[in-house]
């Protein structure tokens, strides 16, 4: 009795153990990121623009799921001095902050992820795209002091699948499949026969 309880638990361990491997396997396939982190600044007023350059995601890794935009601008404008800043990332995504000086640091943050077919597209390529950064205030000669101005940081994260993912995991947990499926028609097999001795 409990040398078929036994064997009865371990026929189910080995299957779960199989099937979880056999499951497993796709779990391994798991998606990829790419991160180019860069700073920019200070712009300062009346009137300033730079630009940065970052590159487009290869196809040849894989397949472009997202891209992940993490925005972070420090603001330091004399105090009630109004401006404006604009971010255009590649002609796609754009970032406008509008605010009035207060004479210390202002932070400002977003984090936006876009997985559009049109963002993807986009993004997907070779070569490089631009961030183009204008930052306007209303200072300058006879009107007020310009301070520090516009600096901060444009992280860009791609999010994808990588192109080998989808090859590999299935066909390799097979044979660990076959060899449960294996283990389990020996243990029956002993069984019948330790049956068969007995009777």
């Amino acid at each position: 009795m409990s040398l078929t309880q036994s064997i009865s638990s371990f026929k189910k361990v080995a299957v779960l153990t199989a099937l979880t491997m056999l499951v497993g396997g796709a779990e391994i396939s798991s998606a990829a990121t790419i991160f180019q982190p860069q700073n920019y600044g200070p712009l300062q007023g009346p009137d300033s623009s730079t630009s940065l350059s970052y590159n487009l995601f290869d196809p040849s890794l894989g397949t472009l799921s997202s891209v992940t935009f993490d925005f972070a601008g420090q603001f330091s404008e004399t105090n009630g001095v109004n401006f404006t800043a604009n971010l255009d990332v590649n002609a796609t995504i754009l970032f406008t902050v509008i605010g009035t000086g207060n004479g210390s640091v202002q932070n400002v943050t977003s984090t936006a992820t876009a997985s559009s077919a049109a963002v993807v597209a986009a993004f997907t390529g070779l070569g490089t795209f631009p961030a183009d950064f204008h930052y306007q205030s209303v200072c300058g000669p006879g009107v007020a002091t310009c301070s520090t101005g516009w600096s901060g940081s444009l992280d860009i994260t791609y999010n994808f699948i990588p192109s080998t993912a989808a090859e590999t995991p299935l066909p390799a947990a097979f044979p660990l499949f076959a060899t449960g499926l294996g283990a389990l028609g020996l243990l029956g097999w002993r069984r019948k026969r330790k049956a068969q001795a007995i009777a």
